[in-house]
């Protein structure tokens, strides 16, 4: 089987590459550059079963498979260990379920799983009448949801039952007891309770179920089995409810035990069935592993494991698959019974089924075919002799046509019908022929043009009499002699060791080199040393003898006589001057800092070894070599010297660690320019001088200095307690707190500020200038010295300036027009006048308008809101009653004629309007006597009245322009 399974990898290679093939393209050189579990053999691809390609990169199962899984939202992939095409969801959350042909979301356990599914192969397994992924839908509710809501009730999924029911929202009531509510409890062959809601109910005996709510009806379902009833017209819709391991046939639970790879579940028609995982089939009531004899065991479209048979194979029962023998390119089926295996061949076209056997018809492939028959399509098919490869023809199909590539080579037909070589390995085609053609394994061999053998060596190898052979110097070029011998040539910076180049570099002051062991040695120039493989600078200055650097990559040093390693922050250590005397060895500590370790008897002095030496006292060694000095009467030792130190007879001399003198004096003494001298506060105080000389008492809390002595002084809490000149006590409140009825009590009004507290102990504030108080605090309010200033809630700081004064800025500012006028600033700090009517701004100050207002036939009035006008004279008219007005005397006489005129006329149309009522009356009179006549005369208009309006010519109002309104 691998041998044809590599002949068709090699045969479907040479296929796809056409008449130029790229050799690098159809090679492989591992296993990684096969797809789909393909093996790397020979520098060819050999795939599995269902997949082809250079690569084995084309699925030939996707083909039918692809579609189901595009409409699945998934991709058809390939399962190298089964050997067989599967669908893999794009969502990697999701998993192909081959039952329902959909992508569902996974499971581990049952739990997941809704409504009593289990978790089958990774998938929940819905009960009847629920779905979805995690089977979380009630398909029944969908039509219960209607009858439900019509009696106020929520449709819920009984298990058990595998059936969807309606149960009331009112606790109190039951779907099932609905009708008997208002009956009360009825249990025929059971017995009424109460429940956990305080319902009665009926509650039926083992082996019976609830029969119209008020009846137990035996099951007759079998041993340790239960029932529901669903009565209907027809039959009392009994159900079983079967123990674990059986299934409902037809009212009875029978055993059914699908092994642990399966659950016993009920068909429609009430039998059970098994419902087994993937991978697994139903077989006589267990769930076993789908076996397909010489075939393979798929899912078809309803979920279901089928036989699938392989070419010229036929289905002989569900389980094994029988060869055909019908011939090349047939089918058949298989139809068993107790007299024969009942087979029929099922030919293609251009053949016909002769006893059991597909024979083809007129059908002839050439001189060098050995047999010839049709394919589905009707189209020659043939098998040729050693020499001869078919060859396709448009119109009958394959035809052998003369094919030959030497003993070496197989000879196929491009699909242009050109002749290609698949040679042997080791050979290759040259000029049509298999030759051989052999680099080694490690080299690509190929003719030229012109016939002649070439190498194509892989990384790290080169052509050494036709063979490919290592030749790697590493960082170098590689080379093989004339007398085979590999040579090397280096790179900069590298040098051969066991051939091959590898990186030896020491910097720009060393030169590199291997020993025989291949370690690596830098043979560094003066003042340079190694370290970690490179030359290093290394100098430890003119008093060095040696230099060395240590494994951190600093200096040490050795150092001639007079010379000592001195640490240095960059280098480590250099060779600095050293010396001690003749007496002690020079050293440098690890600060930098010179020391001298001196010879027995000596020590160090100012840098060198001397003998000990106190000055002012008597000098000597202790057990460790230390000094000890006995200094004189006057005399105290500081940093080995005895120096002067001396506080008189009352006290002891020393030095601090700065060398400063201080004295400690005994009781009733003070240290006062180096001397102890008399000073005493008392037992309660501590005396001292200050610089001046003058003496200070420290007293304990509670006492306070009079007279140079401490004394109890004590006011109280929050108070202050102190003596005066005259040595009088006397108390005040600390700063925050004010005295009332001889206590201090808390009192604050902020910064500048004094508090206290009024007869009746109501605090009071006495502000600095500038604040006032506002709600129990001094407050900065400060609008100047010619101002009140108040503070207003909502508002702040609120300015009420004096007379002649205007607020600038928050500041009372002086501001003066005159009388009648209001003085006050604009926003950019200009003076603005604002003159009561009858008044015009001058100069800054508010004048009366008339002073400037000439009136010379009249008299200046201030007229409100329009400032000031002249009131002319009669016979006088214009803005300042300045022009005499001729026409006003003959108009006063016209005036005069006209209003008698009019007068006469006034009483002539009175006398006429009182002889016409006159009239009209006595009419009215004759009529109520006489209403049989008729009216023949009817008044018309008997006159017009006229109305003539003169004018009065009012007088002459001006404005004068200079006056605001």
């Amino acid at each position: 089987m691998k041998i044809f399974s590599l002949l068709f990898a090699i045969l479907s290679t040479l296929a796809l590459c056409g008449a130029n093939p790229d050799p690098n393209s159809r090679k492989c050189e591992k296993i990684s550059d096969c797809q789909n579990g393909g093996e790397c053999r020979w520098n060819v691809c050999v795939c599995k079963n269902g997949t082809g390609g250079y690569k084995c990169e084309n699925i030939e199962q996707c083909g039918k498979l692809g579609k189901k899984c595009e409409e699945a939202n998934a991709v058809c992939s390939y399962n190298a260990e089964e050997e067989k095409a599967f669908c893999k969801c794009k969502d990697e959350q999701k998993i192909y379920d081959g039952i329902t042909g959909t992508c569902r979301e996974r499971c581990e356990n049952d739990n997941e799983c809704q409504h009593g599914a289990k978790c089958s192969a990774n998938v929940c397994r819905c009960r009847r009448g629920t779905s979805g992924d995690k089977c979380e839908n009630i398909d029944e509710c969908k039509k219960l949801e209607a009858k439900c809501k019509e009696i106020n009730a929520t449709c819920i999924y009984n298990i058990d039952e595998e059936e969807a029911f309606c149960i009331f929202l009112d606790e109190w009531k039951t779907y099932h007891t609905v009708a008997a509510e208002d009956a009360g409890c009825h249990c025929k062959n059971g017995e009424c309770i109460v429940d956990d809601n305080g319902r009665q109910v009926c509650q039926c005996p083992p082996e019976f179920g609830l029969y119209k709510a008020t009846e137990c009806k035996a099951c007759n379902c079998g041993d340790g089995s239960n029932c529901t009833f669903s009565p209907g017209f027809f039959s009392d819709g009994k159900k079983c409810i079967c123990k674990e391991g059986y299934g409902d046939r037809n009212g009875k639970c029978i055993g059914c035990n699908c092994g642990p790879k399966g659950i016993c579940t009920t068909r429609t028609d009430g039998n059970p069935k098994c419902d087994c995982e993937k991978g697994y089939e139903e077989h006589e009531g267990k769930c076993i592993d789908c076996q397909c004899k010489n075939g393979e065991c798929i899912l078809n479209d309803n979920g279901r494991h089928v036989c699938q048979c392989p070419p010229e194979f036929g289905l002989y029962n569900s389980r094994e698959c029988k060869a055909c023998n019908c011939g090349e390119g047939s089918k058949c089926t298989f139809s068993p019974s107790i007299f024969s295996d009942g087979k029929k061949c099922i030919c293609n076209k251009g053949y016909e089924d002769r006893n059991g056997k597909c024979i083809a018809l007129g059908c002839s492939c050439g001189e060098g075919s050995i047999t010839c028959s049709y394919d589905e399509n009707g189209k020659q098919k043939c098998i040729c002799k050693t020499g001869y490869v078919t060859k396709k023809d448009e119109i009958k199909g394959d035809v052998c046509q003369e094919c030959n590539c030497g003993l070496h080579g197989v000879c196929f037909l491009d699909s242009d019908g050109r002749k290609n070589c698949k040679c042997d390995k080791g050979y290759k085609e040259n000029l049509g022929i298999c030759e051989e053609c052999n680099c080694g394994m490690h080299g690509f061999c190929f003719f030229d043009s012109d016939g002649r053998k070439n190498c194509e060596c892989d990384k790290g190898y080169k052509e050494n009499s036709g063979i490919c052979e290592e030749c790697d110097c590493g960082n170098g070029t590689c080379s093989f002699g004339e007398r085979g011998e590999r040579r090397c040539m280096r790179y900069e910076g590298f040098r051969e060791l066991n051939g091959i180049c590898k990186k030896c570099e020491c910097g720009l002051h060393g030169v590199c080199s291997f020993d025989v062991t291949g370690k690596k040695h830098c043979f560094c120039q003066n003042g340079f040393r190694e370290f970690m493989g490179t030359c290093r600078e290394c100098d430890c200055g003119n008093g060095s003898v040696s230099c060395s650097i240590d494994r951190n990559g600093m200096q040490n040093c050795t150092c001639r006589t007079g010379y000592a390693s001195k640490p240095d922050v960059k280098k480590g250590k250099v060779c600095v001057e050293c010396y001690c005397g003749w007496h002690g060895i020079c050293f440098f500590d690890s600060k930098g800092e010179k020391k001298c370790k001196c010879d027995k008897g000596y020590k160090e002095i100012y840098g060198k070894c001397d003998k000990c030496n106190c000055g002012n006292g008597t000098c000597s060694f202790g057990l460790y070599e230390e000094q000890r000095c006995m200094c004189y009467e006057g005399f105290r030792e500081f940093n080995g010297t005895c120096e002067e130190c001396d506080c008189g007879f009352h006290g002891t001399c020393s030095f601090n660690e700065n060398g400063k003198k201080y004295c400690m004096c005994i009781e009733g003494f003070a240290d006062f320019e180096g001397n102890c001298t008399e000073c005493s506060c008392g037992t309660n105080g501590t005396c001292q001088f200050d610089v001046y000389g003058r003496k200070e008492c420290r007293c304990a809390q509670g006492f306070k200095e009079s007279a140079g002595e401490c004394k109890e002084c004590s006011c109280g809490p929050n108070s202050v307690c102190y003596f005066n000149k005259d040595g009088e006590k006397r108390c005040t409140c600390k700063e925050g707190f004010a005295k009332f009825k001889g206590v201090c009590k808390e009192c604050n009004c902020g910064w500048n500020s004094t508090c206290s507290f009024g007869y009746y102990g109501d605090k009071q504030c006495d502000c600095a200038d500038g604040f006032i108080a506002y709600e129990g605090k001094c407050r900065e309010c400060n609008c100047g010295p010619h101002s009140k200033c108040q503070l207003v809630q909502f508002k702040g700081k609120e300015c009420i300036c004096d007379e002649g004064f205007a607020e600038l800025d928050g500041i009372c500012e002086k501001c003066s027009c005159g009388p009648n006028s209001t003085c006050l600033f604009d926003w950019k700090g200009r003076k603005q006048c604002r003159c009561e009517d009858g008044f015009i701004e001058e100069k800054g100050k508010c004048k009366d308008a008339c002073d400037s207002y000439p009136c010379v036939h009249g008299t200046c009035v201030k007229v409100l809101g329009k400032g000031v006008a002249c009131e002319c004279e009669d016979n006088y008219k214009g803005i300042f009653c300045h022009i005499l007005d001729q026409g006003n005397l003959e108009t006063r006489k016209e005036r005069i004629v006209l209003l008698a005129v009019f007068g006469g006329l006034l009483c002539t149309i009175l006398i006429v309007l009182c002889l016409l009522a006159c009239i009209l009356c006595r009419r009215n009179i004759w009529q109520e006597h006489h209403p049989e006549a008729s009216e023949t005369e009817s008044f018309e208009n008997v006159g017009e009245i006229k109305e003539y309006n003169e004018g009065v010519q009012e007088m002459n109002w001006t404005r004068n322009p200079k006056v605001p309104y």
